[in-house]
């Protein structure tokens, strides 16, 4: 029996794991199109961008006409500029939408392997009712409904662990990506009052090229937390929340470049990072409470099993 036990338990994480990975794959999917769709809009927007400093290069009517009415070398400098940001924001939706891909086919993969684990599960499951039935029927049904739950608890507990992992990166990424503000801030503190000159503006955009590298770890973070609260059936109303975090370079690159008021700007993308972290932090507290609770459940319905065997 003891074997049996052993097999019908593998067997029963195989058919979770198997719904664990059909929920991802239907979250990842998902994101998949929205990402494709985000990605088409920037590839347009990034075209259009480069087509208007295209037409400034060249020796065109728009050329003539931005000489003779306004400042040539500024209008260029805001149209290239511009077309950088455009550029930007689709290399980061394309870097998104191949993570999103590569986990879509690992995700593939591992169902694969599982893909009769419910046929399996319920074969034993059926060999060991009839051999628990024959000693106890009573004692048989309870143990085995007892032990299915306990099962998805541990699954649970397991998910909800991984969401809370993905929660501490992606606030590691925050805190990393609001490091590079704060330096650039204060550099730009000091350009403003001081006059650094050009060794200030080259340090400034330094840590703001260092920023948007960070950046894009935060932005993958965020949907590997987004892709894992699907997992555990998030609150609603807080996953809707997360929505507009997992696409938030639009606002953190718009007119960041090109700003005169670059040390507002900076300040005001400090701001959104640090309502980001807050809003992770509640959706953590939540988990935190959701896995103690399912902890405690856990156990007191392991201490029920083990008494009615004993008691056997």
């Amino acid at each position: 029996m003891r074997e049996l036990d052993k097999e019908l338990y593998s067997l029963k994480m195989d058919v979770l794991q198997k719904h664990h990975l059909e929920a991802r794959m239907d979250s990842l999917i998902a994101q998949k199109a929205e990402l494709e769709e985000k990605s088409l809009q920037l590839e347009q927007a990034m075209r259009k961008e480069q087509a208007d400093v295209d037409k400034l290069e060249q020796n065109s009517l728009s050329r003539l006409w931005h000489t003779v009415i306004n400042n040539l070398d500024e209008t260029l400098e805001r149209e290239q500029a511009e077309a950088y940001e455009a550029s930007l924001k689709y290399d980061m939706a394309q870097k998104e939408l191949l993570a999103v891909a590569e986990d879509i086919v690992r995700t593939g993969e591992a169902l694969d392997t599982l893909a009769h684990s419910e046929t399996r599960y319920e074969i034993v499951l059926m060999h060991k009712l009839e051999r628990v039935k024959a000693e106890n029927p009573a004692y048989g049904a309870e143990i085995l409904r007892m032990e299915a739950l306990m099962g998805e608890q541990e699954v649970y507990i397991r998910e909800l662990q991984e969401s809370i992992d993905a929660g501490y990166y992606a606030l590691d990424a925050a805190t990393a990506v609001l490091l590079e503000l704060d330096d650039a801030e204060n550099i730009a503190m000091m350009d403003v009052f001081l006059n650094g000159g050009i060794l200030a503006a080259l340090a400034k955009h330094s840590r703001l090229e260092r920023a948007q590298q960070k950046l894009e770890v935060l932005q993958t973070r965020l949907r590997s937390f987004k892709t894992e609260l699907a997992d555990v059936k998030f609150d609603a109303n807080l996953q809707m929340e997360l929505d507009g975090l997992t696409y938030f370079s639009d606002w953190f690159f718009d007119g960041l470049i090109m700003d005169s008021m670059i040390l507002n700007e900076i300040g005001k993308r400090k701001d959104k990072l640090v309502g980001i972290k807050e809003q992770i932090y509640a959706v953590m507290t939540e988990l935190e409470a959701r896995k103690g609770e399912t902890e405690r459940l856990h156990m007191e319905l392991t201490a029920a099993r083990n008494k009615l065997v004993l008691d056997y």
